[in-house]
């Protein structure tokens, strides 16, 4: 079976009629929301009936934008929400994040290149290439004030 493979998904007819379904929340820009976003996320996921290493990759990529986030996108120390979206598609999930932090286009960061020794590798900075390698798109925009990422699963049909 393919990573990508959807036992106990949707029937072939919700399938075929290109149902999307989805659920939203807000978060705070807390590190402490991280868990609720996981459990939210991997619930969502086991409704969808998705393989254990999707979404795992779906939960460790939500992780990383939202410690980004909230490590790094605000100046201040003030209040902020941050608004996730998570939607199944006949043959794909998308995640779409939404701050009103600094703007950030992490499509516009070059990936990074692996250190040759362990030595040589840096502390930190591989979150991104991290989040690329376990989604199979990324698009970025910046609308109404606000960094708008949205990370995309494909999936194998499981009808095929």
């Amino acid at each position: 079976m393919n990573r990508r493979d959807r036992p106990g998904a949707a029937d072939a007819a919700a399938a075929a009629a290109g149902r999307v379904a989805g659920e939203r929340r807000v978060f705070q820009n807390s590190l402490s929301e991280l868990a609720g976003a996981g459990e939210w996320l991997r619930s969502f996921a086991v409704e969808c009936g998705l393989t254990h290493e999707v979404t795992h990759d779906l939960d460790l990529a939500l992780h990383e934008v939202l410690t980004n986030i909230i490590s790094y996108a605000y100046r201040d120390n003030g209040h902020h929400e941050i608004t996730v979206v998570l939607r199944e598609h006949s043959n794909r999930i998308s995640v779409v994040i939404e701050d009103d932090g600094v703007p950030f286009n992490p499509l516009g960061v070059p990936p990074a290149h692996p250190a040759a020794t362990l030595d040589q590798s840096p502390p930190s900075g591989r979150g991104l290439s991290l989040m690329r390698s376990l989604v199979d798109e990324l698009q970025y925009a910046r609308r109404d004030g606000k960094n708008v990422l949205t990370m995309i699963v494909v999936l194998d049909d499981p009808f095929s």
